[in-house]
């Protein structure tokens, strides 16, 4: 509708502006209701998808919307409304960043967590050692000894999956 009414390119920008910020409202009040860092990760990736396709959405409306304000200002040779396409800072973009940080610690957590499961989880031929243990009394010298016996150092995927999540 902009193409064909006489809309104001400025006040064009500011609408734009204003929308950014309802949306920054609205996914806020959507994303309230869950505790992100603390739901699973499963369900965190996927509440995380969905606020992404929001923003790619935003993202593709606003290279088109932006397009024609361009053709807009380019008919009506006025300059000073190009500058002011570049100034705009949607509100939004401070929250999609925050929610990208986020989603990036969580994968290096869970990546850690994977990693510290599958070195700490004892070998099925520890697994019957270990029964055989757990009914004699612990001995207090023998306790770092006893760790060692349930770790698997033969297993280098396990070092390089260290490595990696550093």
């Amino acid at each position: 509708k902009i193409r064909t009414t006489k809309y104001p390119i400025q006040r064009a920008l500011k609408l734009i502006e204003a929308i950014s910020k309802d949306l920054t409202n609205q996914l806020l009040k959507v994303l309230a209701t869950r505790r992100l860092m603390h739901i699973t990760f499963d369900e965190f990736e996927k509440t995380m998808a969905l606020a992404h396709s929001v923003f790619q959405t935003w993202d593709d409306e606003y290279e088109k919307v932006n397009q024609l304000l361009r053709e807009i200002s380019r008919r009506n040779r006025r300059e000073e409304s190009m500058r002011m396409m570049c100034r705009i800072n949607p509100a939004h973009k401070k929250l999609q960043n925050r929610l990208d940080a986020m989603r990036k610690f969580r994968r290096q957590h869970e990546q850690l967590r994977g990693v510290i499961v599958r070195v700490l989880r004892p070998t099925q031929g520890n697994k019957a050692a270990n029964q055989d243990e757990d009914n004699k009394p612990p001995q207090l010298e023998g306790g770092a000894a006893a760790q060692e016996k349930n770790l698997d150092f033969s297993d280098t995927s396990t070092v390089n999956e260290v490595k990696l999540a550093r």
